[in-house]
Formats: C-alpha cells, structure tokens, sequence
C-alpha cells in the first residue's frame, strides 16, 4: 500500500509527463519493442493503486486510440476487465472509464451485452461532465453506425433510445443531452427518422422556449430544425408520406 506522497508523486508524475508524453508520440513510437507496452499495461493494471485511476484510463485510451489492434491484442482482456470494473464502481473516475470502454468498442469485439448497457448509461448521463459524456458519444456512435443494419446491438440502441425519447416527463437536462446525440450523429439514427420526428417536433418548442436559453440551446434548437427539415426532405423523397 503506497503513501499517501508517493499516490500523489504517481499521479502527478503520470499527469504530467507520462499522459503528455504519450499523446506526442506516434503509432511507430509506442509499437518500438524498447518501449515494451504490453508489459507496461500489465505492470500497470496489476500494480497501480487505486487512487491514479483516473490517469490509467487515460492512458489506456490514448494507447487504444494510437497503437494497432494487434500490438494490444494480448491485453485486450485485461483492459476490458480493468476498465468494466471501474466503471461497475461509479466515482469520479466513471467519465474516464466510459471513454475508454468506448474506444476499446471501436477498436476490438466486444461483448454485444457491454456495448449496449455502456449506451444507455451514456444516454442517461446527465450528472457527469457533459463534454466527457459528449466525447465518449463521438467515439462510440461512428463504430456502432459501421455496423449492418440488421445487427442486433444497434437495433437494440436504436429501440432504447426511442423508448427514452417517448418517455413522458423528461428533463430539460435529458432532453438536450438526447437530442444532443442525435443531431451530432444523424447517421446512426436516420433509418427510424420517420418515428423519432414527431418526438422532434413536441421537444423544439421546449428547447426553445427556455426562460433564460444560452448560447448552446440555441445551437441545440437550431440543429435540431435543420434536422427535422432535412429527414422530413429524405423521407418525401422516398416516397414514405
């Protein structure tokens, strides 16, 4: 068990110099065998106190987002599991820890079960910092949207999400961050555009008709017009009205 100093001395040291490093470096740099990074994962994941997780996440997601799939695919395990558990705990570092399941999502295979329920977690996130939620969302819906049509996940993301946007009684808070997602990725919600509109239209007038409305609502309201028109304009097109 670490001192209370050196926990401190390791995150420092990891938030200062190893996360800054590593964001510098090129796939070729972390792929050099002198650099050994799987036996730095599993020196990492077995030794770390618990306190500097949140810097391990990031490092385990700067490493996913950077390095082959194939150079990690002997810790793919390991990391999934180190990272599950963090996220079963809720604490503070619950937002690193989606950000990195969501990156091991769009770089491996992952159990169908994970990547739905880290869906509607993220979908029902409104407590956690919204730019972090917001990023996890940016790398989670594009793997998602390369999947088939007819794949179970997504059509269990696309249902979940439907069933969250028909709820009576939603907060202005999930409301915006839902249609938020949406209208950052239209692509992944476009084949059900016919039944999400009407739930666009209800939501509009309560976006953005907000007593004191920021600068960001007025973003959110914006897009989500331009959204409407533009899948209202799709579906004339093909003949579905």
């Amino acid at each position: 068990m670490l001192s209370n100093a050196a926990e401190e001395t390791l995150r420092v040291s990891a938030s200062m110099l190893a996360i800054p490093l590593l964001k510098q470096s090129t796939s070729t740099d972390l792929t050099d065998p002198s650099m050994n990074i799987q036996g730095l994962i599993q020196s990492m994941l077995k030794d770390t106190p618990v306190s500097p997780k949140c810097e391990l996440l990031q490092i385990i997601d700067i490493l996913l987002e950077r390095m082959p799939p194939a150079e990690l695919a002997n810790c793919r395990k390991d990391l999934l599991k180190y990272v599950w558990g963090v996220l079963k705990r809720k604490d503070a570092s619950t937002s690193y820890a989606y950000m990195a399941v969501c990156r091991f999502i769009a770089v491996f295979d992952t159990p169908p079960k994970v990547i739905v329920q880290v869906y509607r977690s993220l979908v029902r996130d409104t407590a956690s910092e919204r730019d972090t939620v917001r990023a996890a969302m940016d790398v989670l819906l594009p793997a998602l949207n390369k999947r088939p049509a007819e794949d179970e996940v997504l059509k269990a993301v696309l249902s979940y999400t439907r069933s969250v946007i028909g709820e009576e009684g939603n907060s202005i808070q999930q409301m915006t961050h839902v249609w938020d997602t949406i209208t950052r990725h239209p692509n992944v919600f476009a084949r059900h555009q016919a039944e999400i509109i009407p739930h666009m239209i209800r939501s509009l007038p309560l976006l953005g008709l907000q007593p004191k409305m920021s600068a960001e609502m007025r973003k959110l309201s914006v897009a989500l017009a331009r959204l409407i028109t533009d899948w209202g304009s799709m579906i004339f097109m093909d003949g579905s009205v």
